[in-house]
């Protein structure tokens, strides 16, 4: 099993936004670059959502997360301009990131805001008109999640010392009781 690190998600997000800006030169000129921008940033996000499926330690809704994602994408895809496309697809990666890594309701605030600034820098990054530059600046800023503190899993007493110390009390709450 893979680990989930910086270094392995900041590389990764490198070659999605390679690969994405190869896809948005040749999808451009077909489809336009209005359509191909929206394709391209579906792409980029599902494989690094499927990047953070397949590094996660979880196996339940391996099925039904990736349909909930295609049918958010195909809306999102028909019905909507790029902007909105990459705000639905960040929060799909957000879902998965709690659903699959994040164990805590502060760690999954903390990865939303997370997500908030990747579109902040993917957006800042764009004003330079470099597409690699923007696509990168987001993945990269997405990697910082691993830093986002998880909680960690709390010792948990053998059942049967715990079901001990319970008839201990319960015994001496019984004598308590019926004793004058």
């Amino acid at each position: 099993m893979k680990t989930y690190s910086f270094t392995r998600s900041a590389l990764l997000g490198l070659v999605i936004s390679v690969l994405s800006v190869g896809g948005f030169v040749v999808l451009s000129h077909w489809l336009g670059q209005y359509v191909a921008l929206k394709l391209v940033t579906v792409f980029a996000a599902g494989s690094y959502g499927a990047y953070l499926m397949q590094v996660s330690q979880v196996r339940t809704g391996r099925l039904v997360v990736p349909i909930a994602w295609f049918v958010l994408s195909t809306a999102l895809l028909w019905l909507s301009d790029p902007i909105t496309v990459m705000f639905g697809q960040t929060a799909c990666i957000w879902l998965v990131r709690t659903l699959y890594v994040q164990t805590s309701a502060l760690a999954s605030v903390a990865d939303a805001v997370l997500g908030a600034c990747s579109i902040g820098a993917a957006i800042w990054a764009l004003q330079s008109s470099n597409l690699l530059l923007a696509f990168w600046s987001f993945f990269l800023v997405q990697s910082l999640s691993v830093w986002i503190p998880r909680q960690r899993p709390r010792k948990s007493v053998h059942s049967d010392q715990a079901f001990q110390a319970a008839a201990k009390n319960a015994e001496a709450a019984l004598r308590r009781i019926t004793t004058p």
